[in-house]
């Protein structure tokens, strides 16, 4: 009875935390496709998933900005060996984390070029990310010519 109870609660624990397979870890992967300006498509061994960029929010389809934040994107990862830091898990099952493509980091690549913008609301100790979003509206680079945030742009197409 005392080897059941044990298994019960071993499988439990595994079920509630499973999420936590990636946690604290570094993934290397490879770089499948673009589905839009912070999310991608990734393979891991023969698993495909999907992949949030932490700490930045790219304009969504039907914005300004939106087809050059994502072409972009798809020419940094596609075929390329990606380094991800896994941050958490995402409400859609996706991994969230920071990606490298070698040298550079993704999230900071498109909020140095304004085709995203630094989210404050998942990563508000990042002063970096802060000053080079700053640096890009006063340079007024890609969308700080004047595109809503896409914050401000899902909350009015869902008011409808």
């Amino acid at each position: 009875m005392k080897k059941l109870s044990l298994l019960i609660v071993i499988i439990a624990f595994s079920l509630a935390f499973g999420s936590l397979a990636h946690a604290n870890k570094i993934i290397k992967v490879k770089g499948i496709s673009a589905l839009d300006g912070d999310t991608f498509t990734i393979l891991e061994g023969k698993s495909k998933k999907k992949v949030s960029l932490f700490g930045v929010d790219a304009p969504e389809k039907g914005q300004d900005y939106y087809a050059q934040a994502k072409k972009f994107t798809d020419k940094m990862i596609k075929g390329k060996k990606l380094t991800i830091e896994y941050q958490k898990k995402g409400p859609k099952g996706e991994i969230i984390g920071i990606v490298k493509v070698g040298d550079k980091n993704l999230g900071r690549e498109l909020v140095v070029k304004g085709m995203a913008w630094y989210n404050k609301k998942q990563d508000p100790k990042n002063k970096k990310m802060a000053e080079l979003m700053a640096a890009a509206k006063k340079a007024k680079r890609g969308l700080w010519k004047g595109p809503m945030a896409p914050w401000d742009y899902r909350a009015k197409i869902f008011k409808k």
